[in-house]
Order: C-alpha cells, then sequence, then structure tokens
C-alpha cells in the first residue's frame, strides 16, 4: 500500500511539472508562430522539457494502473466518466505524439496536397487531446497530494483550468496552424 501510495504522489507532483512545463512550451510555440520567428534550440529545449517527465509521467501511470492496480477497473461510470475521458485523451497523445514530434518534416512532405490538411487535422486533434488530458488531471493531482479536499474549490480549479485550456487550444490551433498554412504556402 505504501509504494502504491509513494507512486501515485510522486506521478501527481510529475503530472503538474509536466503541465507547467506544458503551458510553457505551447504560449512559446504559439507566440514563435504568431511573430514567425523560430530559435530551433529553444523549440528542442522546451519540447523535451515537457515529453521528458511526460514519458516518466505515462510510465508511472501504467505502472500505477496495471502493476499496483490503483483502478484499473472503473466501477462507477458515471463518477468516473472524466477518468474515461483522461485514459482516452492519454492514449490519443500516444498514438499521435510521432505525428507531432515531426509535424514540420509531414508538413513539408504533404505541401501543396489534400495530405497537409489531415496532417493539420492531426495536429490539432494532438492539441485537443493533451490540452484536454492536462485540464482534467490537475485537479486530481491536487487531491492526490492532499492539496485539494474541498469539492467546490475542486469545482473551481476544475472550471478554471477548462476556461484556461480551451483558450490555449483555440489559441493554439488557430495560429500555429494559420503559420504553417502560411509558411507551406497553402
Amino acid at each position: 500500500m505504501l509504494m502504491l501510495i509513494n507512486v501515485k504522489k510522486n506521478n501527481a507532483i510529475l503530472s503538474l511539472f509536466t503541465c507547467l512545463m506544458l503551458l510553457i512550451h505551447i504560449v512559446y510555440q504559439t507566440v514563435a508562430h504568431l511573430l514567425f520567428f523560430y530559435y530551433p534550440m529553444v523549440s528542442k529545449i522546451l519540447g523535451y522539457a515537457v515529453l521528458i517527465p511526460a514519458v516518466l509521467h505515462g510510465v508511472m501511470s501504467v505502472i500505477n494502473v496495471l502493476f499496483l492496480h490503483d483502478s484499473r477497473k472503473i466501477m462507477y461510470k458515471k463518477a468516473n466518466f472524466r477518468t474515461y475521458i483522461q485514459r482516452m485523451c492519454a492514449v490519443i497523445i500516444v498514438v499521435l505524439l510521432p505525428a507531432h514530434l515531426y509535424s514540420y518534416a509531414i508538413h513539408d512532405i504533404t505541401a501543396g496536397t489534400a495530405l497537409f490538411h489531415a496532417a493539420s487535422l492531426i495536429q490539432i486533434i494532438f492539441y485537443g487531446a493533451i490540452i484536454t488530458h492536462a485540464a482534467i488531471s490537475v485537479s486530481k493531482a491536487l487531491i492526490t497530494l492532499g492539496m485539494l479536499g474541498n469539492i467546490d474549490k475542486m469545482h473551481i480549479i476544475d472550471r478554471c483550468m477548462f476556461l484556461i485550456c480551451a483558450a490555449l487550444f483555440v489559441a493554439v490551433s488557430i495560429i500555429v496552424t494559420g503559420a504553417k498554412m502560411t509558411l507551406f504556402g497553402m
């Protein structure tokens, strides 16, 4: 039981750190695309600052669910709808991550074709999945860490997270997609 608690708490800390790095990465990339400036080293550093803790978070989550048997079976389907969404988003993130990592190469290859728009749509789905996963996860991590016990405060944090994440999703989807369309002559 102690091992389960340690994995859950460490994973909660890691997930909050990953969310912070993700926020920085999204804001930087959005501003870079909006202003059409690109510093490859900064982009790579910020990308890895998200990727490395995200991979560790994913591994710890799999260990937690599959090997430590923490909520492997969701008993109360209505009450745990957000957990289903969170896990579905995690699967989408893992599946679409390679397309995100190589998005410029993919857009370069597909420029001038209908596949360019499909590649752009895949990026938007990736943004939606990762931002939704983060929005759902913050209050859960705070609960796991014992920093949030009041249901009313949880609802306030959830609403704030969903508003912030919705704004980020719209901004990144429009600005990054628009910039790539301009860059690749679409």
